[in-house]
C-alpha cells in the first residue's frame, strides 16, 4: 500500500509510531515524494524510445534524473552523449549470458538508481538479473502496445490503417 503524507514531522518519530501500529513482519519505507527518480536505461540499436524518453526528461515533462544509459551496442552513445549523460557499451559478444550481466549489474549498481528503464533493451534477462533489482525494472517496447503486437510494428500498423 502507498500512502502519501504533507506536513512538518520528524521522521524517526513516525516511523517509530508506524512501527508500533503494523503488524508484526510489516515493512515500511518513507520517501520524499518531491525527490526525482534516478534512472539508469538500458539499451540495444534502436533510438525511439531512448529519445522520447531523452526529450521529455530535457523539457520537464518527465521528471526524472537520467544517471546513464547502457547499450550492448554502441550505436546510441552519440544521441546519449548530446544530453550529458554517460553512456556505457558493454557487448556481449563472446560472453556468457551471466558474464554480460554482471558487468552490466557492476555499472548498474554504481548509479544507485530507482529504476532500471528498459528502452527497447533486445535481451532477455535471466531471473538471477530480474531478482537483483525487485520492482525497479520498467521495460518500455512496442509489443505491449495491444493492437500492433511483435516485430515489424510499422508494417502492422501501416496494413490496418
Amino acid at each position: 500500500m502507498r500512502t502519501e503524507l504533507e506536513g512538518i514531522f520528524n521522521d524517526q518519530t513516525f516511523l517509530m509510531d508506524i512501527d508500533q501500529a503494523l503488524p508484526a513482519g510489516s515493512h515500511r519505507t518513507l520517501v520524499n515524494a518531491n525527490r526525482r527518480k534516478r534512472i539508469v536505461i538500458m539499451v540495444t540499436k534502436e533510438s525511439h524510445c531512448l529519445g522520447d524518453i531523452l526529450m521529455k526528461a530535457y523539457d520537464g515533462s518527465l521528471d526524472v534524473e537520467i544517471a546513464a544509459v547502457i547499450g550492448n551496442h554502441d550505436k546510441l552513445q552519440a544521441l546519449t552523449e548530446k544530453f550529458d549523460i554517460p553512456f556505457h557499451f558493454v557487448s556481449h559478444e563472446g560472453l556468457e549470458r551471466e558474464a554480460h550481466e554482471n558487468q552490466i549489474i557492476e555499472l548498474i549498481n554504481g548509479y544507485e538508481p530507482d529504476y532500471i528503464v528498459l528502452a527497447k533493451f533486445m535481451r532477455v534477462l535471466t531471473p538471477g538479473f530480474v531478482a537483483r533489482f525487485p520492482r525497479k525494472i520498467i521495460n518500455i517496447h512496442h509489443s505491449f502496445l495491444p493492437a500492433f503486437i511483435g516485430a515489424r510494428l510499422i508494417t502492422k500498423r501501416g496494413n490496418v490503417g
